[in-house]
């Protein structure tokens, strides 16, 4: 088992050394035993064939262990959890809309088009009158451009001559400008924010976050024993397709979690002291913990019908009831690593954060040359269509009538001897 509930389990078994002056013949085994063919190895082997009396280790409880053996009272529990770093929100929702509220998305869209009829009128009045110089040509795309242009801070390649227009394109150009603050202010916060999507174990399996088990025997036993219907969704669906790809030791494991977007079940204590010794302040931040499955305790066992059951019982539970076993646990489990420090540290940026910004580029290039190809067909529909009804109209073929060649004139010669 843990290196330290060894240690725990020695500290309880040397206080009852001590309280009732018993002596050890301790055997050391390679497993805690699981039943095969009937029978039991490792430990649980040992006290099945009553080769020993007690188990210095503390074993889990279950029915199939009951048969063979007794159990004296609890010792402590073992906690595991699902660890993983809640994903940004990047990763999970489109975060270039969500600066803005529904209502101020749509102050912004009728901002535009009021300025847009404003200014379009304006100018088009000015034309009229000639008061107009630099805009003679404008059409109303031409005033939409301008508009978009001035409020995503690209600015105007043409000056309008009137006042009232320069007025309005000033206005719309300083409402801009503190839209664009907030706007890209929020952005920066939400790409350093980590989401809060990931709550249930369903949500974990509808995530893509890749997952891993810590390769002990109880998580391939309880997984696969388990009828609890959102843990066996979570079997078929993460485990059961990769096989022994998803068992991995505890710092591996952990380090695919401190990298991002990858989900290990550990055990809890374990897990607290990698992330003590290995991740930084603001790591330790994002931290999420999901239980899988809840654990039996680990319990102090003895021989079936043993005679020491009853005065083992007594002494564990006396060691709960005044303390001990709390600090024991102080003394050997590791806490769960506080987060001091949430601002330290700096967030690069990465491909999934500024995706949907390449999505909208995507498009617009998509868009562009369709309307392009729109624009030839259309500039050349003349061409075109002549040379479709040219192909159409097919020469007829011309029928000659055969004429009969004419019969030769018979000539009668006389011969004259």
């Amino acid at each position: 088992m843990l290196t330290v509930f060894r240690m725990y389990g020695n500290a309880m078994n040397a206080i009852l050394h001590t309280v009732l002056s018993f002596s050890f013949d301790v055997k050391i085994m390679d497993t805690y035993g699981w039943q095969v063919n009937g029978t039991f190895d490792g430990l649980m082997g040992l006290l099945q064939r009553k080769e020993v009396e007690i188990a210095a280790s503390a074993l889990f409880m279950r029915h199939d262990r009951m048969k063979v053996l007794d159990f004296a009272a609890e010792a402590f529990y073992l906690r595991t959890a699902i660890m993983f770093r809640q994903p940004t929100l990047s990763s999970m929702s489109n975060i270039f809309v969500m600066p803005f509220s529904n209502p101020v998305w749509v102050c912004c869209g009728l901002l535009c088009i009021i300025t847009v009829g404003t200014f379009g009128l304006q100018v088009f009045s000015t034309t009229k009158r000639n008061i107009e110089k630099e805009m003679t040509n404008a059409k109303w795309m031409d005033i939409v451009t301008f508009v978009l242009g001035a409020i995503c801070q690209q600015g105007a390649y043409m000056t309008p001559t009137s006042i009232s227009a320069r007025i309005t394109m000033f206005i719309i150009s300083l409402a801009s400008l503190f839209l664009f603050t907030s706007y890209s202010a929020n952005i920066v916060a939400l790409l350093q924010t980590p989401s809060n999507a990931i709550k249930t174990i369903t949500d974990l399996v509808n995530s893509p976050i890749k997952l891993g088990l810590q390769d002990v025997i109880y998580n391939r036993v309880y997984l696969k024993e388990s009828t609890d219907t959102e843990t066996r969704h979570f079997y078929l669906q993460k485990v059961a397709p990769f096989g022994e790809k998803v068992f991995h030791n505890v710092s591996v494991g952990m380090q695919g979690v401190r990298q991002g977007m990858y989900a290990f079940q550990v055990d809890r204590v374990q897990g607290y002291k990698e992330i003590s010794d290995t991740y930084t302040e603001r790591e330790k931040c994002g931290l999420k913990e999901i239980e899988l499955f809840p654990l039996a305790p680990l319990t102090v066992a003895t021989g079936k019908h043993s005679g020491l059951r009853e005065m083992f019982a007594q002494r564990v539970r006396w060691q709960r009831e005044v303390g001990i076993f709390n600090r024991l646990a102080r003394v050997w489990l590791p806490q769960k690593p506080v987060c001091e420090n949430r601002v330290s540290g700096f967030v690069s940026v990465g491909i999934m954060d500024f995706y949907p910004a390449l999505l909208v580029l995507q498009y617009g290039i998509v868009a562009s040359i369709m309307v392009f190809f729109a624009e030839l067909l259309y500039f050349y529909r003349s061409r075109i269509l002549k040379l479709v009804l040219f192909h159409n109209e097919l020469p007829k073929k011309k029928t000659s009538k055969k004429t009969k060649a004419p019969a030769k004139a018979k000539t009668t010669i006389a011969w004259v001897d």
